[in-house]
């Protein structure tokens, strides 16, 4: 499907010019393409794996690292993951330089955001330092930032925006008044006493 797009002008400017969506279990899923004969399809089963992360996330609700926290954390871990096999696909399959190096540019902002919010993510996580939750909400003030103006660019230069794109800055705005109003994030990474409450309920 790679190779298509690149002997296809219109096809290959059409995904470059997409950036890669923080909900990437939608963005992710492979388009369908025509197998060849006696060759059998393999794809992944995005819908069911969102199922059982959704699951997983309910059920663990009422942890520190749990319900919407712990979909955040699945879905800048795939993000960054789709972003990574993406380019390493692009690496490997295109022969066009000019072609390549475009993708390069527009995409590999989408990159070093994707792994930036991991990294960040993660030493929050680690630490439960309040300083970083700042230090997130900074980070997904700048993505928001740099997801409008790529946005902005794709609606100019092709006269249309993916909805997806539009979904995935919509989530981002969500996420930061998440991270800056929540009571988990608060009592998780501030006062540090998720949980004190419902264990000196059950203690009296």
């Amino acid at each position: 499907m790679m190779r298509d797009a690149i002997l296809q002008p219109d096809t290959a400017h059409k995904m470059i010019m997409q950036p890669n969506c923080l909900l990437a279990v939608v963005q992710a899923t492979p388009a369908p393409a025509k197998a060849a004969p006696g060759a059998t399809t393999n794809s992944f089963p995005w819908a069911g794996l969102l199922v059982v992360v959704a699951i997983v996330c309910f059920a663990t609700r009422k942890r520190s690292i749990g319900g919407w926290l712990l979909f955040f954390l699945y879905q800048v871990s795939v993000q960054a993951l789709y972003s990574i096999v993406m380019l390493a696909d692009w690496l490997r399959n295109s022969s066009h330089p000019s072609v390549l190096a475009r993708y390069l540019i527009l995409n590999g902002v989408s990159l070093l955001c994707a792994i930036c919010l991991l990294a960040v993510s993660a030493i929050l996580i680690v630490t439960r330092d309040p300083a970083w939750v700042r230090r997130l909400g900074a980070v997904l003030a700048a993505i928001i930032v740099i997801r409008g103006i790529v946005l902005l660019v794709n609606s100019l230069q092709l006269r249309s925006s993916s909805p997806s794109d539009i979904l995935s800055l919509v989530f981002l705005v969500i996420y930061y008044g998440y991270f800056s109003r929540s009571e988990r994030i608060r009592r998780v990474f501030v006062t540090k006493d998720w949980g004190q409450k419902s264990a000196q309920s059950a203690s009296a």
